[in-house]
Parts: C-alpha cells; sequence; structure tokens
C-alpha cells in the first residue's frame, strides 16, 4: 500500500495562499494533477497598492477645507475626523505652548497622508480594505475617547 502524500493519480490539485497568513492552501478538484494552476502568489498592481497614499495627498491638501466645514457641524464630529490635531493642542499633555500652537497645524496636514500610508503598507501584504478601515476607525475612536477623558477632567467642550 503506497504512502505518498501526494493526491492520487487522476486527481487535480490546485496550490494557493491564504491571504491573511500567506501559507499554501491546497485544493483538490477534478481530474490530474497540476500545482501551478494558480497564481495567487502575484503582487498587486501598483495602482491597487498605492491608491490609499494617493487618497492621503488629496486629504492633505484639502484638510484645511474639511476643518472649516466641520467647524459649522457639532462638535463630536470634528473629533471625530481630526482627534490627533485636537489632542495636539491640549496642554494637559505636557506640550509648550510653542508647541501646542504649531503640532496641531502639522498633525492637520499630516494625519491623511499618514493613514494613507498605512494603509497603502498593509494592502501590500495584502489585507483586506475592510479590515484596514476599522483599524484607522478604531484610532480615531480612540482619539475621540481621549479627548472626552481629557474633558471630564477639565469640563472644556469637545473642541
Amino acid at each position: 500500500m503506497p504512502t505518498s502524500t501526494h493526491p492520487p493519480e487522476g486527481s487535480l490539485r490546485r496550490a494557493t495562499r491564504n491571504v491573511r497568513t500567506d501559507r499554501p492552501r491546497v485544493r483538490i478538484d477534478g481530474d490530474g494533477y497540476d500545482e501551478d494552476l494558480v497564481h495567487d502568489d502575484d503582487p498587486p498592481g501598483l495602482l491597487f497598492v498605492i491608491w490609499p497614499l494617493l487618497a492621503g495627498l488629496i486629504g492633505a491638501i484639502t484638510s484645511t477645507a474639511i476643518l472649516d466645514w466641520l467647524m459649522d457641524k457639532p462638535a463630536w464630529a470634528t473629533t471625530l475626523v481630526f482627534p490627533f490635531m485636537l489632542l495636539a493642542r491640549r496642554h494637559e499633555l505636557g506640550l509648550s505652548d510653542e508647541m501646542t500652537r504649531t503640532l496641531p497645524q502639522l498633525m492637520l496636514t499630516i494625519q491623511f497622508p499618514v493613514e494613507g500610508l498605512y494603509a497603502m503598507m498593509a494592502m501590500r501584504r495584502r489585507h483586506r480594505m475592510s479590515a484596514i478601515a476599522l483599524e484607522l476607525v478604531f484610532l480615531h475612536l480612540l482619539g475621540a475617547f481621549v479627548l472626552w477623558l481629557l474633558n471630564q477632567q477639565t469640563g472644556a467642550p469637545l473642541h
């Protein structure tokens, strides 16, 4: 009795990669044996990977307009979209007066490109876009929660 680890003659074997773990995944169906039928190891195209960074750069260009538009909305909207800029303003973090004047503008400008760079790197590692978006939403919610905690301490409004 043969003890081979190969599939029996007459079955079709397709080798693919698991997107989440990058481990080989084997699918057997049909007739014949061939490991090279599916090539999921090909790297994604440049445009597919780089578009989050491009969107982040566009976001950086329009961030001041977005902030101006959000100022007419409830305070929680600005807190959810730009929590890092609002955190950079806070004296409770031990920043000097000069830093609390210049750092918020820097955070306003680099927030979207940094998020786009993070998304681009995650897409190169073949993470799903929904998972990347959830991670970024979680970071924004975490920043808003820290702002809420600081406001509970001082009794100040959200922004």
